[in-house]
């Protein structure tokens, strides 16, 4: 645990940047929301369901929204674990040095677009997208609060490591705060 903080701090410093806080809450309603980034690992069981599960209930809540995707998984992956989506940028281990220097330039230009919303679905910790999720600009960022070191500006407490029940309790969650 010591050399992966340790390891992260040094990423940090070597990338040039200074983390991205999160942004006060949005001040219109979901409906009126243009752009959601999803950061999602790939490698737990239920992903692919939940990402679907996402989708569907995240166009219902943010018609207008342009969905994109931030998929990590690991370079032995079967084909049928991935999900097909036309604005989903997949990444590894290998888009990152040892220090999270990130290699990918798509995922560089992912991290540099402001967005009103960021959903982070992992229901474990995963270092490479916490550095990830570090450095994206969101009004909103949301996550699981068992994830989360001063990240997110909405934690989602979430009863299980499910992550399809994840996705439920995040939509559930952001109908009863900002209305939908």
């Amino acid at each position: 645990m010591f050399l992966q903080k340790l390891r992260t701090l040094i990423g940090h410093n070597i990338n040039g940047r200074k983390r991205v806080k999160p942004c006060l809450l949005p001040n219109k309603k979901l409906a009126e929301i243009s752009k959601i980034l999803v950061v999602a690992d790939m490698t737990e069981n239920d992903s692919t369901a939940a990402i679907n599960n996402l989708k569907q209930k995240a166009k219902q809540l943010c018609p207008k929204a342009d969905i994109t995707f931030i998929c990590f998984y690991l370079p032995n992956a079967h084909k049928g674990t991935l999900i097909s989506y036309n604005g989903c940028e997949y990444i590894t281990p290998k888009d990152f040095s040892f220090f999270f220097k990130i290699r990918n330039e798509n995922l560089r230009n992912y991290i540099s677009r402001e967005y009103d919303m960021a959903m982070f679905l992992a229901s474990t910790n995963n270092p490479y997208l916490e550095f990830v999720n570090a450095y994206i600009r969101a009004r909103l960022k949301v996550g699981r609060r068992s994830n989360d070191n001063g990240q997110f500006n909405f934690m989602i407490d979430s009863a299980t490591n499910n992550m399809l029940q994840l996705t439920n309790d995040i939509i559930g969650n952001l109908k009863m705060v900002f209305g939908g």
